[in-house]
């Protein structure tokens, strides 16, 4: 892509498109699992994540209330800090 660095691509389903292009994947559970954010927080210390970045709006709502534990492992989260739209902090 272009990218200097490395592309790492979370899904629940292998067959995700963006785990096509990835340099490194991980299978990850479900947005609404008790797991999700921990397993992103140790996939995040583990490679070193700079920049997150999600590809679907449900993420978003779940990443922006769990922002400080995401970036105290020293990643960034490109998802606006203003208020969140209703329809999409009452969503995830």
């Amino acid at each position: 892509l272009g990218i200097d660095g490395h592309i790492i691509a979370l899904d629940i389903d292998p067959l995700a498109p963006a785990l096509q292009i990835a340099d490194r994947r991980y299978m990850v559970p479900r947005l609404s699992s008790p797991n999700y954010i921990p397993t992103l927080l140790e996939i995040c210390r583990r490679e070193q994540v700079q920049l997150i970045f999600p590809l679907i709006d449900p993420d978003i709502p779940m990443l922006a209330r769990h922002r400080a534990a995401l970036e105290a492992t020293g990643a960034r989260l490109a998802v606006s800090r203003r208020r969140l739209p209703r329809w999409w902090a009452t969503s995830g």
